[in-house]
């Protein structure tokens, strides 16, 4: 199933006014209060890992960010990661973002949210090529279960990427006071993947361990360049990507909260990539290149990572 961009454009609008989409409308629930407030958040995530696509190297990070929440409904903020890798230690990326959240009874509500993501430019995470997005997400919630339903139209360094997300989930009260919950969550995303065969293919050229993309040797009177690219295959369709189990424990407190985000992700539908080595070897101005071609699948295994952090309201 290919996807133009006139089309992927379509769908968006189709799917945005179906379902009324949105990211993490449950991290809103400060827009539902009566007054307007400041949110600061601070984070450690052990590793990025998107639609259960991880780099080779771990990318942990340390993320904090500020938020305002206008009383009715809309909200805007800002955040940064800072990388603490073996590695690495450097800021790594900055996004902004905003949106509105609104409640539409005692059961529904929807959130949309536009942001701009920018990255190192030797960033080894694999949402490094996303520069930003579009979404929405409607959420349905009763006694017994949370549903909610998303849509993400995600540009990236090449192409436009449409993926969407179903999620269920519930909340089980630790104490008295119903700040301590556990909520249990289950997700299944799907999507196109132009965002991730840009990263193979920019992959090789970013300053990690173990990356060789090529170069030029001397050896006598020859000389030997080798040219090496990565190009990922069918990134058009759309797949099943991921399923997703987490089972956060949240600390609601009135000025501050408590969060521990597990998370396992068993990755889907591995995308199949050919590598090509073009090798030129000049010897007294004569010049022979040969190129071969190998195609591969994605290794793909199941990942555990989580997320820990506090945040404050003022």
């Amino acid at each position: 199933m290919k996807l133009s961009p006139s089309r992927i454009r379509f769908l968006f609008v189709i799917l945005t006014i179906a379902n009324l989409p949105l990211l993490h409308a449950q991290e809103e629930t400060a827009a539902k209060s009566s007054k307007s407030i400041f949110k600061a958040k601070t984070s450690y995530l052990s590793n990025s890992v998107y639609n259960g696509r991880k780099d080779s190297l771990e990318v942990p990070y340390l993320n904090f960010s500020l938020k305002y929440l206008n009383s009715g409904g809309f909200y805007a903020g800002a955040g940064i990661s800072y990388l603490v890798s073996s590695y690495a230690q450097r800021i790594d990326a900055f996004n902004i973002n905003a949106g509105y959240f609104k409640e539409i009874n005692d059961h529904f509500d929807f959130s949309v949210n536009l942001s701009k993501s920018l990255y190192n430019s030797n960033s080894v995470s694999v949402i490094s090529e996303i520069l930003g997005n579009v979404s929405g997400i409607i959420s349905y919630t009763n006694n017994y279960f949370d549903l909610s339903a998303g849509t993400f139209l995600n540009i990236t360094s090449s192409k436009p990427d449409l993926s969407f997300n179903l999620s269920a989930s519930h909340s089980f009260s630790l104490d008295p006071d119903e700040q301590w919950s556990l909520e249990p969550a289950f997700d299944v995303n799907f999507g196109t993947r132009h965002y991730y065969g840009s990263y193979i293919a920019t992959r090789q050229s970013k300053k990690g361990k173990g990356l060789i993309s090529g170069g030029t040797t001397t050896s006598g009177n020859s000389k030997i360049t080798i040219e090496k690219t990565v190009t990922a295959l069918n990134t058009e369709k759309l797949a099943l990507l991921d399923y997703e189990v987490s089972i956060p424990l949240y600390y609601r407190g009135a000025k501050w909260g408590f969060f521990f985000v597990p998370t396992y992700a068993i990755p889907q539908s591995p995308i199949t990539y050919e590598t090509t080595i073009k090798t030129t070897i000049t010897a007294n101005g004569n010049s022979v290149t040969t190129t071969r071609t190998n195609p591969s699948v994605e290794g793909l295994s199941n990942v555990f990572y989580g997320e820990i952090g506090v945040s404050f309201k003022f």
